[in-house]
């Protein structure tokens, strides 16, 4: 359950900083799953791999209750340098939309003021 609350996380900050940095192209947007289907697949490959890692654990400390992973030598490191290499992956993606959202986010006008209360307005000239 953990995992999936994870890689729900992720898949929304991935898409999160997608729309920030398309703020700039109002004029053509892609809809729907066919814009993040690489966000989606990358998430659900990390998801599977979290969860088939985890119930590989959870069979082997079951048939022997002193069972280690880092004792299994090199499928653990394999696994380890999978699951690393998912992460290094996912904080890539992470920062190329953080950079990118915060180059569009820069390059927009600043917004008006916002209206006085009660519908006033300034004016330099001072009414007697």
């Amino acid at each position: 359950m953990m995992s999936l609350f994870i890689c729900a996380l992720m898949l929304f900050w991935l898409c999160a900083l997608d729309e920030t940095r398309d703020t700039g192209n109002l004029g053509r947007r892609d809809r729907g799953c066919k814009k993040h289907a690489g966000k989606i697949g990358f998430v659900a490959v990390f998801w599977l791999y979290m969860v088939i890692a985890y119930s590989h654990i959870r069979m082997q400390e079951k048939d022997d209750p002193t069972y280690e992973a880092a004792q299994e030598g090199d499928r653990y490191l394999a696994a380890t340098a999978v699951g690393a290499l998912l992460i290094v992956i996912y904080l890539l993606w992470f920062l190329y939309y953080t950079v990118r959202g915060l180059a569009v986010l820069c390059s927009l006008p600043p917004p008006p003021p916002p209206p006085l209360p009660g519908g006033a307005r300034l004016s330099c000239a001072s009414s007697k």
